[in-house]
């Protein structure tokens, strides 16, 4: 994991030095990044991390509680659930993507509004691929496979690239690639391959609404009090930007920038390192094995 979010910061540094290669410093930067803001809202605000944090933990305690056919129940439930929720709430978001902007991008410059709101409308879908590929990963973490997980963010991040230098020289403006390239990759990297690695081990997904199994109920108890606290990050990028609206072009991408320079530490370690332990720390307490926990 830490190789691979090394790889991932590294991919991410690149992709950023293309995009001011490529397409500087100023409204189009700016109209590209402040497009993320609307999905990334919807993301983090209604599950994001929140969602796996809660779902790993109750996935383990029934699989490694030799209760296997629970865990698959949990996860078939969840997964059924939360893929309406969120293909709602996209729709939503799809319609009112104007009056959501000007909440997250307050003083937008009106000559990139409407390529701002058709950018978001493109990326809106992706969500459904983090999503579900968020609940994948979560699955796979505790059968204690991590090479999938690892290559999500990586592909996520040359499809960006690939469309800042494959794509844009078909679409116009050329920021557009960038989008394309994005959605592709998030689809790829976390629904297409999660996917097949999740048919090789032998899941067990069929559509569940069932809301009285105890492990659904559990899920989401444990979900709501910390989606809040694990979507700061996120909030905390959507409200720098919002800032960044409010002084000349260019500042929302320079703030941009500065941040995922700043954060790279924290992903390639501390975001690595919880990523491991969590699945093997919730396994220990299932076990009630605190020897081990401890």
């Amino acid at each position: 994991m830490i190789l691979s979010q090394f790889l991932s910061r590294v991919l991410g540094v690149v992709r950023d030095a293309v995009m001011a290669g490529m397409f500087g410093r100023g409204l189009m930067t700016d109209s590209y990044l402040l497009a993320f803001s609307v999905p990334d809202a919807l993301f983090y605000l209604i599950a994001g991390g929140a969602l796996s944090s809660a779902f790993i933990p109750v996935f383990t305690e029934y699989l490694k509680t030799d209760r296997e056919e629970d865990a698959w129940k949990v996860f078939s439930a969840v997964t059924t659930i939360m893929t309406v929720i969120i293909v709602v709430f996209i729709a939503i978001a799809a319609v009112f993507t104007p009056q959501m902007l000007h909440l997250t991008a307050p003083h937008i410059d009106p000559a990139i509004l409407p390529l701002t709101v058709q950018m978001s409308r493109i990326l809106l879908p992706a969500q459904i691929a983090f999503f579900l590929g968020g609940l994948m990963f979560g699955t796979l973490y505790a059968r204690q496979v991590f090479s999938v997980p690892a290559l999500g963010p990586n592909i996520y991040n040359i499809g960006i690239l690939l469309g800042a230098l494959v794509l844009s020289r078909f679409v116009d403006p050329p920021i557009l690639g960038m989008v394309f390239g994005a959605v592709a990759g998030a689809f790829i990297g976390n629904l297409l391959l999660p996917m097949v690695m999740m048919r090789k081990i032998g899941s067990h997904f069929r559509p569940s609404f069932d809301t009285r199994h105890e492990g659904v109920r559990k899920v989401f108890r444990m979900m709501l009090p910390v989606v809040f606290g694990l979507s700061l990050p996120a909030v905390y990028v959507i409200i720098m930007r919002a800032f960044g609206t409010y002084y000349e072009a260019g500042i929302v991408t320079a703030i941009d920038y500065a941040n995922k320079l700043v954060q790279a530490p924290v992903g390639i370690f501390g975001w690595s390192l919880a990523i491991a332990v969590f699945p093997a720390l919730s396994q220990f307490y299932a076990q009630d094995r605190m020897d081990m926990y401890r």
